[in-house]
């Protein structure tokens, strides 16, 4: 996807490096977008051939919107994502608080890239699933499996324990009251 690229042409030919998160220098591209965006929930950019570069690209516009982003569901599947995009992915979730859900389905992310991922769950308590990556080449026993308890721990930490007096409304508009 070569309009996800910094240098694409979309940038209106203007051309920038890789620019650091913390910069002011304006942004362009799918950077740029994610950079400003408030109100996009769900960005599915599945079959792109994004590659890490593009990744990396996406996750400095998340992380320089980090305060205002709404952005909840990313689909990066079948896009030859690899290790340093996974470690990008994962110093974005360090500090984001917008994504629940991240499709890795199809791509190259081996131990390296899963470890990222594992360590920058112990910083985000946000993120519901991470999808796909046994369809990559991380470590099934141990890695897959520790990042689905986690995900699982912290998911169980956010749903109250005691709920009661929960008031639901039936499809015959009578109030039904339930305590568990």
């Amino acid at each position: 996807a070569d309009w996800c690229h910094p240098s694409s042409p979309i940038n209106h030919g203007q051309k920038t490096n890789h620019v650091n998160s913390s910069s002011s220098a304006p942004s362009f591209g799918i950077q740029g977008l994610l950079a400003q965006n408030n109100t996009l929930v769900e960005l599915k950019l599945e079959g792109n051939y994004l590659h890490d570069e593009s990744l990396e690209s996406i996750c400095i516009g998340l992380e320089k919107n980090r305060h205002r982003t709404r952005l909840a569901n990313l689909y990066l599947g079948w896009n030859s994502i690899g290790d340093d995009g996974a470690v990008a992915l994962a110093e974005c979730l360090v500090t984001n608080r917008s994504l629940q859900f991240v499709d890795l389905t199809e791509n190259q992310i081996s131990n390296p890239g899963g470890r990222a991922l594992l360590a920058a769950l112990d910083h985000n308590r946000t993120l519901e699933d991470i999808a796909g990556l046994w369809r990559n080449k991380v470590d099934r026993r141990f890695l897959i499996v520790a990042i689905r308890r986690l995900l699982l721990s912290y998911d169980r930490a956010r749903k109250p324990t005691n709920t009661t007096n929960t008031t639901n409304v039936g499809r015959s508009g009578t109030t039904k009251a339930t305590a568990c």
